[in-house]
């Protein structure tokens, strides 16, 4: 399982199912709340990209970024 650290204090990594018009509760909406508060933390394994002192890399991350929202798209269209 995978692990995020917040702070001095490890929370492990929740993964949810959501069904088309199944209405969220009150607890999931309150976690997804939780989660917005939360900030990414870098370290030497996982150093921000930085578009000005690093652009081959930032390049490479948004191509990525951008085919795998390709494949989501197709992905939903499939689905619906």
């Amino acid at each position: 399982m995978i692990k995020m650290i917040r702070g001095d204090e490890i929370v492990p990594e929740v993964h949810y199912t959501l069904k088309r018009g199944t209405p969220l509760t009150d607890e999931e909406i309150a976690v997804l709340d939780a989660a917005k508060s939360l900030s990414g933390e870098y370290d030497e394994d996982n150093e921000e990209i930085d578009p000005v002192n690093t652009p081959e890399q930032y390049a490479a991350l948004m191509k990525a970024v951008s085919e795998r929202n390709q494949r989501v798209a197709r992905k939903q269209k499939e689905l619906a």
